[in-house]
């Protein structure tokens, strides 16, 4: 059979933006099989190391694409004894555990549809995105069990624990299975892979993917992460985030293992693991990298050597002090990249060979047709603000939401362009510059502010380790900024402080004119801040006052 032409895609490395544009072409067979390209052909190639594992308790596993091919066929022979065929969902509730990659693929092979949900949601949370998609199987462990449960009875779902070691566990179930299993083969562009979006708004909904999403990854890999066979690769995120699942799949389907770290971030714990086990790829959060730079001393205090070469992150801007902290102190430039889960892979990225304007996403991608426009779906001139669209032919991008025809609709309009919500400006060398969504918009004395620029002022200064700014109403100018602060130091003196700041570096007029320091911003399982808590919580003070 066909497969992805990996030797394609790996050459994008080494083109200019302008090349790419005018020749490229995306290549992929009309069918295939997700975990054939992440793993068979490549056992069958000969290849080694896929996976390697570092366990909570210091344990370590790794896994080779041999024995994950195998793995994977008893857990595809297991889900087709308990009647999941082509097209059912299968769902996980799992830590960064090498059995996490393993369910997936296996449920892949007998053509099923998975969902990777986060071990950080309450049983309502759960029960949501259970109910929507009613899947037969759930994998999970036994801390999350109480919570899942209730939902998994409720659709009737086949609830199975991964630590168990009775007989209704993950590897007693898997002990009497075949270890050969024949992939069902299914069209390129059929639903495979769904991701619920945590939306400020509204309950989640789910984004479906097809397994072309894959060819968009390898694209990814090339263009902007710049991932190698010789690497030692580290995404950090959870495969509850799609950037967790795409950054992980399409390193496995290039041949390239990955190290997989079960334990929550710990600066100190993380710089260890970088020293030890010679990363050279990093891909973290903002907000990690952001924890990472508050504990660099460790670096001299246990004599730590790096091996870093490349970085990279997505999810919120990265604020210019921590790009330059990179760059100086770790010898590194950590290349952004913006997308939404419904792009799959990504959207704009700043790549090798191209000026880093801090702040800024970067170019978009030079295979993605990317523009700026206005409400009546005019593009804007340069320098203009409007809402980001991408041409709807991006085989990455999401094929509609799960049994929401209407919220489709929304989006992926009949006129071929994905509409994203996310306002931003397209510079007069066609860099793009995000503002805000457009319910994060702050509209204040006329102003149409977004909260970006502020907060990264904000994080600049070396009390905050976390910062957010959102509009609060306010009766002489609509609204003010406000700017919620995790700080080292609370005070009236550090908050009129960082005012000034925010007026030196963000512009005179959009400074915060109220700060609020707060123990932690609340945040999505993706690590976003809902700063639709934060406007709440003004709103709820206003009416017990009112």
């Amino acid at each position: 059979m066909e497969h992805f032409d990996l030797d394609y895609y790996g050459r994008l490395r080494d083109l200019p933006n302008d090349v790419i544009a005018r020749e490229f072409e995306w290549r992929y067979p009309e069918r295939a099989n997700a975990a054939i390209e992440v793993c068979d052909r490549h056992a069958q190639e000969g290849r080694g190391l896929a996976i390697r594992w570092l366990g909570i308790d210091g344990s370590t596993r790794d896994v080779t694409y041999t024995e994950a091919r195998a793995t994977t066929n008893r857990v595809a022979n297991m889900l087709a004894r308990h009647g999941v065929e082509e097209g059912d969902r299968v769902f996980t509730v799992l830590p960064r555990i090498p059995e996490h990659w393993l369910v997936l693929m296996g449920a892949w092979k007998v053509g099923a549809i998975t969902s990777c949900l986060s071990t950080t949601f309450a049983a309502e949370a759960f029960a949501v995105r259970i109910r929507d998609a009613r899947p037969k199987v759930v994998v999970t462990i036994a801390k999350h069990r109480d919570r899942v449960a209730p939902a998994c009875r409720e659709v009737g779902a086949l609830l199975v624990e991964v630590d168990d070691d009775g007989p209704e566990g993950l590897h007693d179930r898997l002990s009497s299975e075949s270890d050969e299993f024949k992939p069902i083969v299914r069209g390129i562009h059929d639903a495979a892979f769904l991701f619920y979006t945590s939306g400020t708004t509204g309950p989640p909904k789910g984004s479906v993917h097809s397994t072309a999403h894959l060819v968009g990854g390898l694209a990814l890999n090339a263009v902007a992460l710049d991932v190698r066979p010789d690497d030692v690769y580290w995404p950090t995120s959870d495969l509850g985030w799609v950037a967790g699942f795409i950054l992980t799949f399409s390193a496995l389907c290039q041949g390239v293992p990955f190290l997989a770290v079960e334990s929550d971030f710990d600066a100190d714990l993380y710089w260890r693991i970088l020293a030890k086990e010679e990363v050279t790829n990093l891909f973290a959060v903002p907000t990690l990298l952001r924890m990472l730079r508050r504990r660099e001393a460790i670096l001299e205090e246990e004599g730590l050597t790096l091996s870093l070469r490349r970085g990279g992150s997505v999810g919120e801007a990265l604020d210019p002090a921590t790009l330059q902290w990179a760059t100086e102190r770790l010898g590194i430039t950590v290349f952004e990249f913006y997308g939404q889960t419904e792009h799959g892979a990504g959207a704009c990225t700043n790549r090798p060979g191209y000026e880093i304007r801090p702040g800024s996403l970067g170019l978009p991608f030079p295979y993605l047709d990317l523009r700026i426009l206005d409400e009546d779906g005019d593009e804007v001139p340069r320098g203009e603000e409007g809402e980001i669209v991408t041409k709807a032919d991006y085989p990455a991008l999401f094929k509609g939401y799960y049994n929401q025809p209407e919220k489709t609709a929304e989006t992926l309009r009949g006129d071929g362009w994905h509409r994203t919500g996310d306002l931003a400006h397209m510079d007069s060398d066609g860099y793009v510059w995000f503002h805000s969504r457009k319910d994060d918009v702050i509209s204040s004395g006329g102003y149409r502010i977004g909260p970006s620029e502020v907060e990264g002022a904000l994080l600049a200064h070396p009390a905050v380790r976390d910062a957010a700014v959102v509009g609060k109403p306010d009766d002489a100018r609509g609204q003010i900024v406000k700017a919620w602060v995790v700080a080292d130091a609370p005070s009236d003196a550090l908050a009129a402080e960082l005012q000034q700041l925010c007026r030196d570096t963000a512009g005179g007029w959009n400074y915060p004119r109220e700060v609020e320091f707060i123990a932690e911003l609340p945040r999505t399982a993706t690590g976003k801040v809902r700063r639709v808590e934060l406007r709440e919580i003004d709103a709820q003070r206003a009416k017990a006052e009112a």
